[in-house]
């Protein structure tokens, strides 16, 4: 598993630090990761889009792997309203949470 933690950026603490708020949220709720990929193409919007359309039917969370100020942007953008916040925020159980690698880890 180190191979895979580097190939992310993430090292030792920073990845078990992110593991652990991951799996100590409500363990009756499934958790879907997603990566925006380029920025700059059509993932972001695509991304929003899904999540918006089935978050109504699901109790699932929803972690956004990418930058959290392109996903607000977009979100005002697109009016989808969605309830985006920061993986690690004070309200930790937010359905629809983003985490940018590229930048330090809380904690």
């Amino acid at each position: 598993m180190k191979q895979q933690n580097t190939a992310i950026g993430l090292r030792g603490t920073e990845w078990q630090s992110i593991m652990t708020r991951m799996f100590s949220r409500d363990k009756t709720a499934s958790v879907i990761a997603l990566a925006l990929g380029d920025a700059g193409g059509i993932g972001p919007e695509v991304t929003l889009k899904a999540i918006a359309a089935e978050l109504p039917r699901d109790d699932v969370r929803y972690v956004i792997v990418g930058d959290g100020e392109l996903l607000d942007v977009l979100n005002r953008k697109l009016a989808l309203n969605l309830p985006l916040a920061p993986s690690g925020a004070s309200d930790d159980r937010g359905r629809v949470t983003w985490f940018n690698p590229l930048t330090r880890l809380p904690g």
